[in-house]
């Protein structure tokens, strides 16, 4: 069994590991290294976002990054706003990265775990949501973690750096952090 220790940070505590974070996201999703600094140093402006970082000794083997909803770039608010959900309350776990060699060790739970724990220690959001990839085999592994996916709240995105790949269907997932279900 390796092991390894996960670090959670806040906002601006990231920033000096965005160059190596951005390295591994063009390992894990082929993306360009200076898009990936750009994306990562943008979802780490809010104060209120957390990036969970994974290392291996002292590699950086893996990561999660989330944000206030309200505090995104895109259209993606006006979505949850369409489908009737305050992006003020809404915590958006916008991305997670782990190295093939890693994976199905229990820590991609945990980076999920940490991200939740950070957002319930804050008090202030009603649902954690993201995205991804609409394919059967990652159905019951999210509602097994309390997670609802929402087939009517679709986006398309692109699964790598390939822009001459078709779009892939994403679906928001969400739970509530409330005694209420996701609508």
């Amino acid at each position: 069994m390796i092991s390894y220790r996960i670090q959670p940070m806040i906002g601006h505590q990231a920033k000096p590991y965005i160059p190596k974070l951005a390295e591994l996201r063009l390992t894990v999703f082929n993306t360009a290294p200076e898009a990936g600094e750009t994306y990562l140093n943008a979802y780490t402006d809010s104060p209120d976002s957390i990036l969970v970082i994974v290392f291996c000794e002292n590699d950086i083997i893996g990561y999660s990054v989330g944000f206030p909803l309200e505090h995104a770039t895109d259209n993606l608010s006006v979505l949850f706003s369409e489908h009737g959900y305050d992006p003020a309350c809404v915590f958006y776990f916008l991305e997670s990265a782990l190295l093939t060699k890693f994976r199905r060790q229990g820590i991609g739970i945990r980076l999920l775990e940490e991200m939740e724990r950070h957002v319930r220690n804050m008090g202030r959001f009603d649902y954690t949501a993201f995205c991804d990839a609409q394919r059967p085999e990652k159905t019951r592994f999210w509602q097994k973690r309390g997670y609802i996916g929402k087939p009517d709240m679709l986006r398309e995105q692109f699964g790598n750096a390939d822009e001459s790949a078709s779009p892939e269907p994403m679906v928001i997932w969400m739970k509530s952090l409330a005694w209420s279900d996701v609508r």
